[in-house]
Formats: structure tokens, sequence, C-alpha cells
């Protein structure tokens, strides 16, 4: 009986580690999501401002 309670044990703590690696899956799949929205935002904002920097920068070089 006592080998079954162990057994029982470690089916508990292996059923609560698979829980906490699917949370942690499912936080890591939202962090990532909000993160590449982050980044793709600022990638989007700095080409947007490089190109304004280009367009008013390179055709007073232009002048010159």
């Amino acid at each position: 009986s006592l080998l079954k309670i162990k057994s029982d044990k470690n089916s508990n703590e292996t059923k609560s580690l698979i829980t906490i690696l699917i949370r942690f899956y499912y936080n890591y799949q939202y962090w990532a999501a909000l993160y590449l929205k982050a980044a793709s935002a600022m990638l989007f904002c700095y080409c947007l401002c490089c190109q304004t920097l280009t367009f008013t920068i390179a055709p007073n070089k232009i002048k010159e």
C-alpha cells in the first residue's frame, strides 16, 4: 500500500508539472505575441522616421 501511495503522489506531481508547463506555454505564447506586436510597431515607427529623415535631408544634400 505504501508503494501505491508513492505512485499516486508521483502521478499528482506529474500532473501538476504538466499543468504548470501548459500554463507557462500559454503565457509564453501571450508574451511572445505581445513582444512581436511591440517589435513590429517599433520597426514600423523606425522605418517611418528613417524615411521622413531621408526625404527631408537628402533633397538638401542634392541641392548642395
